[in-house]
């Protein structure tokens, strides 16, 4: 059984680092701040004497640096916001480092006179920058979405090279993902757009490993704002398409459990206090199920959420029941009386001579990552399932209120 740990949500991207992009442009470029040779020589005030000497000073007609100096004077600038970016802790100096990042990369894309290089180097720039700023201020980013397509579709037709047209194409799937998942509203919609845009991913890019990742995260996110359809595609999509990876066992067991949806759950078991618990004694209530252990830190960044809810809506209908999967009652005694934990239990003791024992209930219903939640409605059927944060209140307001179908039937 593993932790579900929290992935960085930034790409995995690859290439050459900006400061040796910025180092090759530099010394590939340098040349082209010369004046042309075959342009006409200024013309001087007065003529040039018969001596042979010139006359007054020559004055010099101003010009616009050259492109190549421009660019390598943003870069040079763009660098040294990054490294400023990097050490801020505070998300609004953080935000404004993102923000000028922004501007010096759009300047340049609207510069004349780069090179195909050089304009690639903006482009990649400005998707970085605009997913920053999607991970911070998600609705900032929105603004974006336009331009982002524009830069996308032009830098389709200037493909340098296969890691350019991989890594530009996830920033732009992350920041569309990250951008329109904030619509909880629209679900299906948005995750079935999203599942569209990895798919298209998979073609250009057969077999690039950033598409675990891409179809784990559409997977997840539709599952807890109730997209089952498209949640079943991407994890299907993912046993397809990367057979042998690791992450094809989480894939699996999430199939699993979305096949809960819509049928009556059945779960009982011995209770931390040594009582016999069974989910038949609140038919009539909203239960929430939460597979959870002390020993897993993301379970742990889930508790305030549940306790928070369990005091608003518990009095309104809802009962909470932890199914415990840790190895010592005494830790989870102790976690539980200093959380203050007032929900029940379920806990079997494991047999300590049994090196292959699993937790009777995980195994019933093939629970291999934690946390996991499964919210079950009036009836005693599975309404939801794999919620966590916000959308935990959300499914348990939308059910206690009538404002949601209380049991949604799995579809083929």
């Amino acid at each position: 059984m593993k932790s579900e740990e929290r992935k960085s949500s930034r790409p995995l991207l690859g290439g050459i680092s900006l400061l040796s992009l910025l180092v090759l442009l530099a010394g590939s470029y340098s040349a082209g701040c010369s004046r042309d040779p075959g342009a006409a020589a200024p013309e001087a005030d007065q003529p040039v004497g018969s001596s042979g000497t010139a006359g007054p000073a020559l004055k010099m007609q101003k010009r616009a640096p050259q492109p190549s100096k421009l660019f390598d004077q943003a870069m040079a600038k763009i660098e040294r916001l990054n490294e400023q970016k990097g050490n801020q802790r505070d998300a609004g100096q953080y935000l404004a480092a993102v923000q000028q990042i922004l501007h010096e990369a759009e300047s340049l894309l609207q510069t004349n006179g780069l090179s195909d290089q050089q304009r690639a180097a903006a482009r990649k720039v400005w998707f970085e920058a605009a997913f920053d700023l999607a991970q911070v201020r998600g609705s900032e980013a929105r603004p974006l979405l336009p331009k982002l397509e524009k830069l996308y579709r032009e830098a389709k037709q200037q493909w340098l090279s296969e890691e350019e047209a991989a890594e530009i194409d996830q920033y732009r799937i992350w920041v569309n993902f990250i951008v329109k998942r904030e619509s909880a509203a629209s679900g299906q919609a948005v995750h079935k757009e999203l599942l569209q845009m990895v798919d298209q991913f998979l073609a250009d890019h057969d077999g690039h490993p950033a598409g675990v990742e891409l179809l784990m995260a559409v997977g997840r996110s539709a599952e807890m704002s109730g997209a089952y359809a498209v949640a079943k595609a991407a994890h299907e999509m993912l046993l397809r398409r990367y057979p042998t990876d690791p992450a094809t066992t989480l894939a699996r067991s999430q199939l699993s459990t979305l096949k809960l949806v819509g049928q009556p759950l059945e779960l009982s078991g011995p209770t931390l206090d040594g009582k016999q618990f069974n989910i038949e004694q609140w038919r009539g209530k909203l239960v929430l199920v939460d597979f959870w252990a002390t020993w897993c830190a993301p379970c742990i960044m889930e508790m305030p959420h549940l306790i928070e809810v369990y005091k608003r809506y518990h009095d309104k209908g809802l009962e909470i029941v932890g199914v415990s999967l840790d190895h010592s009652r005494e830790q989870l005694e102790q976690f539980v009386k200093q959380r203050q934990i007032r929900w029940q239990q379920v806990f079997y003791e494991p047999d300590a001579e049994d090196p292959e024992w699993q937790n009777p209930l995980a195994a019933k219903y093939n629970i291999t990552s934690i946390p996991m939640t499964l919210l079950v409605d009036r009836e005693g059927k599975v309404a939801r399932v794999g919620l966590r944060g916000e959308h935990i209140e959300r499914a348990v307001r939308e059910l206690l209120t009538g404002s949601a179908t209380e049991s949604q039937p799995w579809v083929e």
